[in-house]
Parts: structure tokens; C-alpha cells; sequence
């Protein structure tokens, strides 16, 4: 099984070329990659700040996951459905 396959089920699968369900999985992949880093930056700067030596950048990092995460969702999730026209 394909890891597109896996990602999005063929019954949900509604793109108008087939080409497009590896760049929907590279989104998809991006997208857990963003959560991913969002929650480890937040986690890393609480146990900083919390030993008493925080990492400044670590806020600017956590806000630049976040929204970077935002927009590939959004992108994701903005698909237009065949049977919405």
C-alpha cells in the first residue's frame, strides 16, 4: 500500500488528476511535520523557562511552525468536493 494510500482513502479521493495525490501527500506530510515541531517547541521552551535558562527563539520558532502549519492545513483541507458545484 502506497503511503497515499494510506493518508487519504480512495472513497475521499476527489482530485481532478491523480498527479496531484502525491503533492496532497506532501502536504499532508508537511502538516504533521509543522504540529510536530510546533509541539516540541513549545514543550522545549516550558522545560526551559522552567530550569531557569529559557531559549528566546524558541517563541519566534513556535509562532513560524503555527502559522506555517495553518496555511498547508488550510490548503489541505480547502479542496473543492466534485459534488459541491
Amino acid at each position: 500500500m502506497r503511503i497515499v494510500e494510506k493518508l487519504v482513502p480512495a472513497r475521499q479521493r476527489h482530485l481532478k488528476w491523480p498527479v496531484f495525490d502525491a503533492l496532497e501527500a506532501i502536504l499532508m506530510i508537511l502538516c504533521g511535520v509543522m504540529l510536530l515541531a510546533f509541539s516540541t517547541t513549545v514543550m522545549l521552551d516550558i522545560v526551559t523557562r522552567t530550569i531557569g535558562r529559557p531559549w528566546l527563539w524558541l517563541q519566534e520558532a513556535t509562532s513560524t511552525f503555527f502559522i506555517y502549519g495553518i496555511f498547508i492545513g488550510e490548503r489541505i483541507a480547502s479542496e473543492e468536493h466534485p459534488r459541491s458545484r
